[in-house]
């Protein structure tokens, strides 16, 4: 952990611009613990603590960029100087997404309801499985599903992503134990997250744990600190990784304590 501290604070000395410090951070399993639903999970108090201090800070942006809609995201953390970037940078109040992006959205909404009737059908022959609906994607959870489930459920999904491919507007991006239709737009988080660096300014971090946060971690390499949560047997393309939430937790409490240090 010193290390990343170190390595981020030292970006953060050569940084030009108004900002000091663009913190940029998944939520579920980063700042909280996997929950079996999205409505179970709950931000881990120490990390809550430590972002809610670092965000009044003078020069931090603390900025959370999830998969969730930004109306629950901001729901969930509750930080009221945070910036928030929902639908895996599909969401971004206050940022003008380029042209292709926003018709691409338009055609996702056009294709939903067909798309949302096949994910159904194949839910509903693995009882335990359930579907998550937001603004700019369509979620297919089985975490809950046995293993020997859970493989088969997989290998049917891999099959439909051919289906959803045709349908215009879409396209289907497997995650931990989930299936989710986008857009079909080549935007996603590691794009959001050169926007938001581009805008505010200061060294930048960027920590998560999931499939779709390795786009993050590609976009900002050799530009920010990349931190992934999670166990070493997994391939990732951050440059450190901590164990899991509270890890991660631990790390934002020695960033807090680096930056009040140079107050």
């Amino acid at each position: 952990m010193k290390r990343i501290v170190r390595e981020l604070f030292s970006r953060a000395g050569a940084a030009r611009g108004p900002g000091r410090l663009c913190l940029m951070l998944d939520f579920d399993g980063t700042l909280s613990e996997m929950a079996p639903t999205p409505e179970a999970a709950r931000f881990y108090p120490p990390a809550r603590r430590a972002l809610l201090r670092l965000s009044r800070l003078p020069g931090v942006t603390v900025a959370l960029v999830s998969g969730r809609d930004v109306s629950d995201l901001r729901r969930k953390a509750g930080l009221t100087r945070a910036v928030y970037c929902g639908n895996h940078g599909l969401e971004l109040p206050g940022f003008r997404l380029p042209a292709p992006v926003e018709a691409s959205k338009r055609a996702f909404r056009r294709s939903c309801r067909p798309a949302l009737r096949l994910l159904r059908g194949i839910k509903d022959r693995y009882p335990g499985a359930w579907i998550q609906a937001k603004r700019f994607s369509v979620t297919l959870h089985y975490r809950a599903l046995p293993d020997r489930a859970a493989a088969a459920m997989a290998a049917e999904l891999r099959k439909a992503a051919r289906a959803f491919s045709r349908m215009p507007g879409l396209r289907a991006v497997e995650g931990k134990k989930v299936l989710e239709l986008r857009p079909r737009a080549a935007f996603h988080k590691g794009a959001a997250c050169l926007l938001l660096l581009a805008r505010r300014g200061g060294a930048g971090f960027y920590m998560g744990d999931d499939v779709t946060d390795e786009d993050a971690f590609r976009a900002l390499r050799g530009r920010a600190v990349t931190v992934f949560v999670g166990p070493r047997g997994r391939p990732t393309a951050a440059a450190a990784r901590v164990p899991d939430h509270r890890a991660a937790a631990a790390l934002l409490e020695r960033i807090l304590e680096a930056a009040g240090e140079e107050e």
